[in-house]
């Protein structure tokens, strides 16, 4: 069985991303993450990657990290997914 990974999935029609990571995750090694900014890079999808130092999956340990991706959050879905008014 070949592992499972986003990384693998990632091409030049990948929509925008924005990553947030964890580092004290368990169950998803930090280097994946590595692997998918170097795909993402590669296919020049626009993205950007948050790391929570001091989290693992829920970042409940990182609230400045957790507010910058939020506020990142609202400037993609107004950059890529914009509401007619």
């Amino acid at each position: 069985m070949k592992p499972i990974s986003a990384y693998r999935f990632i091409n030049e029609k990948t929509v925008p991303s924005l990553l947030l990571y964890g580092t004290e995750d368990r169950f998803q090694p930090y280097k994946e993450v590595r692997h998918l900014e170097k795909t993402l890079k590669d296919n020049n999808i626009d993205y950007k990657l948050f790391i929570a130092s001091h989290s693992g999956p829920g970042v409940q340990n990182d609230d400045k990290v957790m507010k910058s991706y939020m506020e990142m959050v609202d400037e993609y879905l107004a950059r890529y997914m914009p509401v007619e008014r």
